[in-house]
């Protein structure tokens, strides 16, 4: 933090806060045998990774970018998502669209060996 102000104090702080605030909040996934109790498939996980992308082409009016989003499920709930402005500017739909998969798929094969 060589050149931070009083802005980034500020911030870190409410990150901090958050932090301590959301502690105890996270995604719990369990499956239950027939008789309501809980399984160990889960620790042996190699189920349902489930992804969506899609881009926008030149959605951006003052840069012409375009947006990238996707989603990705584990049993109908969502693990890791995000939609940003892609870096370059795509010259068509069908290019916007292969950048938008290609950074989908980079993030399907991190979870692939986090998972």
């Amino acid at each position: 933090m060589a050149n931070s102000g009083k802005e980034h104090c500020q911030a870190l702080k409410w990150i901090f806060r958050y932090l301590q605030g959301t502690r105890k909040l996270g995604l719990t996934f369990e499956q239950q045998d027939g008789h309501g109790r809980n399984s160990n498939a889960l620790r042996e996980f190699s189920g349902p990774l489930e992804g969506f992308v899609d881009a926008n082409f030149a959605g951006d009016l003052d840069t012409r970018r375009s947006t990238t989003g996707y989603v990705f499920n584990i049993f109908s709930g969502p693990i890791s998502w995000r939609s940003t402005l892609q870096p370059i500017t795509a010259l068509s739909t069908t290019e916007a669209e292969y950048i938008g998969i290609t950074e989908a798929v980079k993030e399907a094969l991190w979870l692939k060996r986090l998972i």
